[in-house]
């Protein structure tokens, strides 16, 4: 029974469509709340101005020490007699609702009327009365917070005009305005308040909500249409494309050959990440093909030499650099790599090439297991970090995704244990990640060698969806680091004893003590080893990558 196929229910434009509407709606009800904040903030202030008009008119045409004499006698003299007119003026040729004057009597404490306004239509209608002189407000007139305020205004003064919101007693909203009157001695004779009608502002408020709402809602649709457009285009179709045509090389595979596949390109031009990842999986799949043509080829091979270990090494070798010419120019840093294949454990790799002119990449591992299907998966995981790393993607997530496209279509027996650094030539600073049991070891000046420090990760191809852990170093001038898989460590000679890690470090150390090129070094190292053996045939791959940095 072959395995079952993943399946994908959800879908990536209906995942970017919902985050659309999202987006567009905490836009919409951010713009509605700071719309209405900032309206509601400006007639507030409109109409506290106006109120505040109104009070310094009627505190200009006041006689003070006037009115002060009229509270104190309970006589309405000339004072009186001109605030009262005063305040019918005011409330006849404006919008204020009410305008009074009050005072708290000392003895009880209780604030009393001195007069109000009234216009003649109000006289008529009944709609106001007439306040005496003393006359203490019924008990609805006012609440008790804004008694406290005018009773602190009385007793305490204030130096600027004050004003409060509130209901009255037909449960309409009023602004509430007040000012302490001072006699010619700096002391207050009375309050005086004017209420004005917000029910206007209220209307206002409710009908510019409505416009901003429909406002809003119009604009956010259009954005978001267009929005949700730019994205089908640019990001939704292309990668559908690519995804279509990445499940269609892989359905080819159980009908095909491996020279009959082909893989229908997604003729993606958008000169952005989404086309360096079209290129790059067609690049990868044009050499994964070319590779399970040389499979074939060396099963060919094989037959024909009849030995799996000649196909092995071929495989490795053509895939492999054993050369390094293209590094000969450089002068920002040295590099050297050797393998010794086995016929029993067949299953390292390494690699190091350059991202771009101030980035290097090298990575060095084992596959366990042996033959052809195990050095299969060490040249497949090659491929696979190469391309990863040539996206510009970090060691971690390098290590991550190769996992994943390892662990697809493995059962788990056949698991790769590596190491992967990349280098900044520009600052000398190491980033890397490990997944297995790699041994990498670091050299910097005035100390000896010792192994770096790694947190190890599941090894490869072991379980989907496993996070790697990424760490950084600076590498200074001379520093090195120097990389081998288990078959150097585990090397054993006639008596049964193995090298072991802390002989190879500590040889390491001391060649770099003596020695100054990396390809002496390891060849030299290679020697020792083969001198502990003795002639005993070595029973896994051993394979050594050296790198030095030397900046600029």
């Amino acid at each position: 029974m072959g395995k079952r196929k993943k399946q994908y229910p959800k879908k990536i434009s209906r995942r970017i469509l919902l985050l659309c509407i999202l987006l567009i709606t905490i836009l919409c009800v951010g713009i509605l709340v700071l719309s209405y904040n900032m309206y509601e903030d400006s007639m507030y202030e409109r109409y506290f101005s106006y109120t505040e008009t109104i009070l310094r008119l009627a505190i200009q045409e006041t006689d003070a020490d006037g009115i002060e004499e009229a509270i104190k006698t309970q006589t309405k003299n000339q004072a009186y007699q001109e605030l009262s007119k005063t305040f019918n003026r005011i409330l006849e040729n404006s919008e204020a609702e009410y305008i009074y004057a009050l005072y708290f009597q000392k003895g009880d404490d209780q604030m009393r009327y001195v007069v109000n306004g009234y216009t003649k239509k109000m006289e008529e209608t009944g709609d106001n009365e007439k306040h005496q002189l003393g006359e203490l407000p019924k008990e609805h007139d006012f609440d008790e917070e804004l008694t406290e305020e005018l009773r602190t205004a009385f007793f305490k003064g204030c130096d600027k005009m004050l004003y409060t919101v509130g209901k009255d007693s037909n449960d309409d909203l009023l602004m509430t305005s007040y000012y302490p009157v001072y006699d010619t001695q700096g002391n207050v004779v009375c309050v005086m308040v004017v209420d004005i009608s917000m029910v206007e502002i209220l209307t206002n408020l409710y009908a510019y909500i409505l416009i901003v709402i429909a406002g809003v809602v119009i604009l956010g649709i259009l954005f978001l249409i267009g929005l949700y457009i730019l994205l089908r285009y640019r990001i939704i179709s292309p990668v559908k494309r690519l995804a279509f045509s990445a499940q269609n090389f892989i359905s080819q595979q159980e009908t095909k050959k491996p020279e009959d596949l082909v893989f229908q390109s997604a003729h993606i031009h958008s000169n952005d990440e989404i086309q360096l990842l079209s290129d790059s999986l067609e690049c990868m799949v044009n050499q994964l093909k070319s590779y399970m043509e040389n499979v074939k080829n060396f099963t060919i091979e094989q037959e024909r030499v009849n030995t799996q270990f000649g196909i092995v090494q071929q495989l490795k070798e053509n895939l492999f650099p054993f050369q390094f010419p293209a590094f000969l120019d450089r002068t920002d840093f040295d590099v050297y790599a050797k393998i010794k294949f086995s016929k029993e454990q067949s299953g390292d790799f390494y690699n190091f090439f350059l991202i771009d002119d101030s980035h290097f990449c090298l990575f060095a591992g084992t596959a366990s297991g042996s033959g052809v299907t195990t050095t299969m998966i060490a040249m497949i995981t090659t491929i696979y970090m190469e391309n990863y790393a040539r996206l510009g993607y970090w060691p971690n997530r390098i290590l991550a995704e190769t996992n994943n496209r390892l662990s697809e279509n493995n059962n788990g027996e056949i698991t790769v244990s590596t190491f992967l650094g990349i280098v900044s030539l520009d600052t000398g600073e190491f980033t890397y990640a490990q997944a297995g049991d790699m041994t990498p070891v670091i050299k910097q000046s005035g100390e000896d060698a010792s192994v770096l420090e790694i947190q190890e990760g599941f090894r490869l191809g072991s379980l989907e969806n496993v996070v790697y852990t990424q760490k950084k170093t600076c590498l200074s001038q001379g520093e090195s680091i120097f990389l081998y898989t288990n078959g150097v460590p585990l090397r054993k000679d006639a008596q049964d004893y193995e090298y072991t890690n802390e002989r190879l470090i500590q040889e390491w150390n001391e060649e770099l003590k003596t020695r100054y090129k990396l390809d002496e070094i390891v060849e030299e190292l290679m020697e020792k080893i083969e001198l502990f053996a003795k002639g005993v045939e070595q029973q896994a791959d051993e394979t050594m990558l050296a790198f030095r940095y030397f900046g600029f």
